[in-house]
């Protein structure tokens, strides 16, 4: 997926929002996104949204020796998540389609999103689970994929939505799930540490801090994953945008959250999507 000139001041307040969450002063702030900007004058649109961030955000925080600036946004999304976690175990008991509810709550669990929105409720979002079904529906797809025991890759996104993930990979059982995470922080994305505490357990890194999967720089245990799984689930924008017009199938869960993933998709803002990619 190739970004968009769109993308510019979304990249470019996404670095300021990072300095300002580690206590940045005004001036630190107002530096970084000027920082931004400039390394954006010369920014190569044909890269994909996830990537240009990524190599715009890092070399900033690394200047400023910000390791981990939404580590207290982490811990509060942690304990939010961990209080709701009863309220969807019961929505998927209480479900007619247990496995398709368990696909909803992680779609709707993609709200969180510190990079495409400065503003989410994660418990209200609990609220509108099951209000609306997938704007793209390649669930029934799904269902009959796993009609025999599989290997499912599932490459997890935010640390808030880490709960929402573990219905779904809960109602998976019988099948061998291994769950992939940041190998360092970027963003509140989550790391072997955040999703231990989440109760996910079967876990590989990407061997990479970037946000959602830079093929350059990924490790081979997760590249050997990606090949040999035989289904493999993306969540997220950022690793929509690495997954789709890749070099093999996924299903990608996600909540569209900008105008440019939304025309991507066809669909509008706010739509949740089950999409099956295929090359």
């Amino acid at each position: 997926m190739k970004s968009d000139l769109r993308c510019i001041p979304c990249i470019t307040n996404q670095v300021m929002r990072s300095v300002l969450s580690a206590g940045g002063s005004l001036d630190q702030i107002i530096a970084a996104g000027e920082k931004a900007l400039h390394l954006l004058r010369h920014a190569d649109l044909n890269l994909p949204p996830n990537a240009l961030t990524t190599r715009t955000l890092l070399p900033i925080l690394t200047s400023l020796k910000l390791n981990d600036p939404y580590q207290q946004l982490k811990e509060e999304e942690l304990r939010i998540g961990l209080r709701i976690y009863p309220k969807l175990k019961e929505l998927v008991r209480e479900a007619e389609d247990r496995l398709r509810m368990a696909g909803l709550i992680a779609a709707t669990g993609n709200i969180i999103d510190i990079g495409a929105q400065q503003f989410y409720d994660i418990e209200k979002s609990v609220e509108e689970i099951g209000k609306k079904g997938f704007k793209i529906d390649n669930f029934d797809l799904f269902r009959k994929k796993l009609a025999t025991p599989q290997q499912i890759l599932y490459i997890l996104d935010n640390t808030g939505e880490l709960f929402f993930d573990r219905v779904l990979i809960e109602e998976l059982s019988g099948h061998e799930v291994i769950g992939v995470v940041k190998e360092r922080p970027i963003h509140n994305d989550a790391t072997l540490k955040e999703a231990r505490r989440a109760g996910i357990d079967r876990l590989i890194t990407t061997g990479d801090g970037s946000l959602g999967i830079d093929w350059e720089k990924s490790g081979r245990e997760f590249l050997t994953a990606y090949e040999s799984a035989d289904i493999v689930i993306g969540k997220g924008h950022a690793n929509f945008e690495s997954l789709v017009d890749g070099r093999r199938d996924a299903f990608l869960i996600l909540k569209a959250k900008c105008p440019v993933v939304a025309e991507k998709l066809g669909v509008e803002v706010g739509d949740l999507v089950f999409y099956y990619y295929q090359p």
